[in-house]
Protein backbone atom coordinates (compact mmCIF):
# COMPACT_ATOMS: atom_id res chain seq x y z
CA UNK A 1 0.00 0.00 0.00
CA UNK A 2 3.16 2.31 1.20
CA UNK A 3 4.61 1.53 -2.62
CA UNK A 4 1.28 2.51 -4.52
CA UNK A 5 1.08 5.79 -2.69
CA UNK A 6 4.68 6.72 -3.30
CA UNK A 7 4.23 6.07 -6.98
CA UNK A 8 1.17 8.27 -6.90
CA UNK A 9 3.18 11.10 -5.65
CA UNK A 10 5.61 10.20 -7.96
CA UNK A 11 2.87 11.10 -10.88
CA UNK A 12 1.41 14.47 -9.12
CA UNK A 13 4.95 15.61 -8.43
CA UNK A 14 5.89 17.00 -12.37
CA UNK A 15 1.76 18.72 -12.36
CA UNK A 16 2.76 20.39 -9.54
CA UNK A 17 6.10 21.79 -10.37
CA UNK A 18 4.68 23.11 -13.50
CA UNK A 19 2.41 25.07 -12.18
CA UNK A 20 4.10 26.46 -9.10
CA UNK A 21 7.43 27.12 -10.30
CA UNK A 22 8.96 30.39 -12.00
CA UNK A 23 10.44 30.69 -15.75
CA UNK A 24 13.52 32.53 -14.78
CA UNK A 25 14.11 34.17 -17.99
CA UNK A 26 11.38 35.40 -20.77
CA UNK A 27 12.11 36.96 -24.09
CA UNK A 28 8.81 38.18 -25.83
CA UNK A 29 8.60 40.09 -29.05
CA UNK A 30 5.24 41.85 -30.30
CA UNK A 31 3.58 45.48 -31.59
CA UNK A 32 2.17 47.94 -30.08
CA UNK A 33 -0.15 50.69 -30.41
CA UNK A 34 0.65 54.35 -28.50
CA UNK A 35 -2.21 57.30 -28.23
CA UNK A 36 -0.29 60.25 -26.37
CA UNK A 37 -2.34 63.48 -27.04
CA UNK A 38 0.28 66.61 -27.14
CA UNK A 39 -0.21 70.55 -27.63
CA UNK A 40 1.72 72.55 -29.27
CA UNK A 41 -0.14 75.76 -29.12
CA UNK A 42 2.08 77.50 -26.98
CA UNK A 43 4.24 77.72 -30.11
CA UNK A 44 1.34 79.94 -31.52
CA UNK A 45 1.70 82.82 -33.22
CA UNK A 46 5.56 82.25 -33.95
CA UNK A 47 4.10 79.18 -36.25
CA UNK A 48 1.01 80.19 -37.69
CA UNK A 49 -2.26 78.22 -37.25
CA UNK A 50 -2.38 75.65 -39.42
CA UNK A 51 1.61 74.24 -38.29
CA UNK A 52 0.66 73.81 -34.78
CA UNK A 53 -2.87 71.79 -35.89
CA UNK A 54 -0.64 69.68 -37.97
CA UNK A 55 1.40 69.07 -35.06
CA UNK A 56 -1.53 68.27 -32.47
CA UNK A 57 -2.29 65.50 -35.40
CA UNK A 58 0.89 63.65 -33.68
CA UNK A 59 -1.11 61.55 -31.00
CA UNK A 60 -0.69 58.22 -32.88
CA UNK A 61 2.22 55.53 -32.94
CA UNK A 62 2.09 52.35 -34.42
CA UNK A 63 5.57 50.15 -33.67
CA UNK A 64 7.77 46.79 -32.64
CA UNK A 65 8.55 46.17 -28.99
CA UNK A 66 10.78 43.83 -27.45
CA UNK A 67 10.51 42.78 -23.80
CA UNK A 68 12.77 40.61 -20.72
CA UNK A 69 11.45 39.23 -17.84
CA UNK A 70 13.79 37.68 -14.88
CA UNK A 71 12.42 36.47 -11.87
CA UNK A 72 8.83 38.80 -12.71
CA UNK A 73 11.16 41.99 -12.75
CA UNK A 74 10.31 43.20 -16.25
CA UNK A 75 12.01 45.12 -18.59
CA UNK A 76 11.22 46.47 -22.46
CA UNK A 77 11.97 48.63 -25.57
CA UNK A 78 9.41 50.62 -27.48
CA UNK A 79 10.31 52.08 -31.22
CA UNK A 80 7.51 53.62 -33.06
CA UNK A 81 6.57 55.38 -35.81
CA UNK A 82 3.33 57.85 -36.21
CA UNK A 83 1.56 58.10 -39.77
CA UNK A 84 2.62 60.76 -41.87
CA UNK A 85 0.71 63.76 -42.33
CA UNK A 86 0.44 66.27 -45.21
CA UNK A 87 -1.96 68.99 -46.30
CA UNK A 88 -2.11 71.93 -48.93
CA UNK A 89 -2.42 75.18 -47.16
CA UNK A 90 -2.26 77.45 -50.08
CA UNK A 91 0.85 77.54 -51.95
CA UNK A 92 2.66 75.61 -49.67
CA UNK A 93 2.95 71.85 -48.79
CA UNK A 94 2.51 71.28 -44.68
CA UNK A 95 3.99 67.83 -43.66
CA UNK A 96 4.71 65.30 -40.11
CA UNK A 97 7.03 62.83 -39.25
CA UNK A 98 6.95 61.71 -35.67
CA UNK A 99 9.08 59.03 -33.87
CA UNK A 100 9.03 57.37 -30.07
CA UNK A 101 11.26 55.41 -28.40
CA UNK A 102 11.04 54.15 -24.95
CA UNK A 103 12.22 52.10 -21.56
CA UNK A 104 10.03 50.67 -20.03
CA UNK A 105 11.09 48.85 -16.18
CA UNK A 106 8.20 46.95 -13.79
CA UNK A 107 7.47 43.94 -12.20
CA UNK A 108 5.04 40.97 -12.88
CA UNK A 109 2.29 40.48 -9.98
CA UNK A 110 0.97 37.26 -11.60
CA UNK A 111 3.84 35.51 -13.21
CA UNK A 112 1.71 32.01 -13.37
CA UNK A 113 -1.89 33.36 -14.26
CA UNK A 114 -3.65 33.80 -17.08
CA UNK A 115 -4.02 37.58 -16.94
CA UNK A 116 -1.20 39.51 -16.39
CA UNK A 117 -1.05 42.76 -14.66
CA UNK A 118 2.38 44.88 -14.57
CA UNK A 119 3.07 48.09 -12.87
CA UNK A 120 5.78 49.84 -14.31
CA UNK A 121 7.84 53.08 -15.18
CA UNK A 122 8.81 54.45 -18.45
CA UNK A 123 10.91 56.86 -19.98
CA UNK A 124 10.13 58.42 -23.45
CA UNK A 125 11.50 59.99 -26.08
CA UNK A 126 9.29 61.99 -28.65
CA UNK A 127 10.73 63.69 -31.91
CA UNK A 128 8.21 65.37 -34.35
CA UNK A 129 9.40 66.85 -37.71
CA UNK A 130 7.33 69.82 -39.35
CA UNK A 131 8.16 70.67 -42.89
CA UNK A 132 7.19 73.61 -45.04
CA UNK A 133 6.96 73.22 -48.74
CA UNK A 134 6.26 75.13 -51.76
CA UNK A 135 4.06 73.84 -54.17
CA UNK A 136 5.30 76.11 -57.18
CA UNK A 137 8.31 74.79 -58.75
CA UNK A 138 9.66 77.55 -60.28
CA UNK A 139 9.87 80.84 -57.81
CA UNK A 140 12.35 83.98 -57.85
CA UNK A 141 14.76 84.03 -55.68
CA UNK A 142 13.15 86.93 -53.79
CA UNK A 143 9.64 84.61 -53.24
CA UNK A 144 12.48 82.07 -51.86
CA UNK A 145 13.66 84.40 -49.40
CA UNK A 146 10.61 85.62 -48.56
CA UNK A 147 8.92 82.51 -47.95
CA UNK A 148 11.75 80.37 -46.80
CA UNK A 149 11.25 76.32 -46.96
CA UNK A 150 10.42 75.39 -43.00
CA UNK A 151 12.05 72.31 -41.20
CA UNK A 152 12.06 72.30 -37.96
CA UNK A 153 12.67 68.98 -35.13
CA UNK A 154 11.19 68.93 -32.10
CA UNK A 155 12.66 66.92 -28.92
CA UNK A 156 10.93 66.00 -26.06
CA UNK A 157 11.56 63.13 -23.45
CA UNK A 158 8.90 62.37 -20.49
CA UNK A 159 8.32 59.72 -18.38
CA UNK A 160 5.16 57.72 -17.56
CA UNK A 161 3.70 55.67 -14.59
CA UNK A 162 1.48 53.26 -15.48
CA UNK A 163 -0.22 49.78 -15.51
CA UNK A 164 -0.10 47.07 -18.32
CA UNK A 165 -2.82 44.35 -18.16
CA UNK A 166 -2.83 41.62 -20.43
CA UNK A 167 -4.41 38.07 -21.42
CA UNK A 168 -2.37 35.19 -21.86
CA UNK A 169 -3.05 31.99 -24.39
CA UNK A 170 -0.34 29.61 -23.26
CA UNK A 171 1.02 27.47 -26.19
CA UNK A 172 2.22 24.15 -25.68
CA UNK A 173 2.19 22.79 -29.40
CA UNK A 174 4.07 25.14 -31.53
CA UNK A 175 7.54 25.17 -31.33
CA UNK A 176 9.79 27.74 -29.53
CA UNK A 177 6.54 29.82 -28.58
CA UNK A 178 5.36 29.63 -25.08
CA UNK A 179 1.96 31.43 -25.57
CA UNK A 180 0.53 35.07 -26.87
CA UNK A 181 -0.60 37.75 -24.78
CA UNK A 182 -3.18 40.87 -25.47
CA UNK A 183 -3.42 43.55 -23.67
CA UNK A 184 -3.54 47.53 -23.43
CA UNK A 185 -2.12 50.03 -21.59
CA UNK A 186 -2.58 53.47 -19.82
CA UNK A 187 -0.08 55.68 -17.53
CA UNK A 188 0.27 59.24 -16.46
CA UNK A 189 2.77 61.43 -18.82
CA UNK A 190 4.83 63.61 -16.72
CA UNK A 191 7.69 66.10 -18.18
CA UNK A 192 11.47 65.22 -17.31
CA UNK A 193 13.16 68.61 -18.83
CA UNK A 194 10.97 71.86 -18.71
CA UNK A 195 11.71 73.41 -21.87
CA UNK A 196 11.31 71.47 -25.49
CA UNK A 197 14.59 71.07 -27.61
CA UNK A 198 13.80 73.01 -31.37
CA UNK A 199 16.19 72.33 -33.68
CA UNK A 200 16.17 73.30 -37.88
CA UNK A 201 18.66 71.31 -40.00
CA UNK A 202 21.91 72.79 -38.28
CA UNK A 203 20.94 75.42 -35.50
CA UNK A 204 19.36 74.92 -31.92
CA UNK A 205 16.47 77.34 -31.55
CA UNK A 206 16.04 79.41 -28.45
CA UNK A 207 12.16 80.25 -27.93
CA UNK A 208 9.02 81.20 -25.96
CA UNK A 209 6.99 78.31 -26.35
CA UNK A 210 6.63 74.78 -25.12
CA UNK A 211 5.04 71.77 -25.77
CA UNK A 212 2.47 69.80 -23.09
CA UNK A 213 1.43 66.79 -22.46
CA UNK A 214 -2.58 66.19 -21.79
CA UNK A 215 -1.71 64.13 -18.81
CA UNK A 216 -2.22 60.35 -20.05
CA UNK A 217 -1.24 57.84 -22.29
CA UNK A 218 -2.80 54.37 -23.38
CA UNK A 219 -1.77 52.05 -25.94
CA UNK A 220 -2.79 48.84 -27.50
CA UNK A 221 -0.35 45.71 -27.20
CA UNK A 222 0.30 42.08 -28.77
CA UNK A 223 3.37 39.99 -27.94
CA UNK A 224 4.48 36.69 -28.45
CA UNK A 225 6.41 34.46 -25.64
CA UNK A 226 9.41 32.60 -26.65
CA UNK A 227 10.37 29.68 -25.21
CA UNK A 228 14.48 29.75 -23.85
Amino acid sequence: QSDSLISQLNKLEPTLVSCSGEKPLTLSGGLYFDHSPQNFFGFFPELEFYNVRMLNQGEGFFGIESMLEYNNFHGGLQFGFGQYSAEEVGDLRVGLYTFMSALNLGYQLNPNGRVSVVPFFGLRYFRYRLTNESLTYDITLEEYLENRDLDLRFHRVTGLLGARIGYRIFDTGTPLIDGYTFGFYGGYLFPVHSETLLYSRRNRLSHNGNMRYEGFSVGLVFTIDLKL
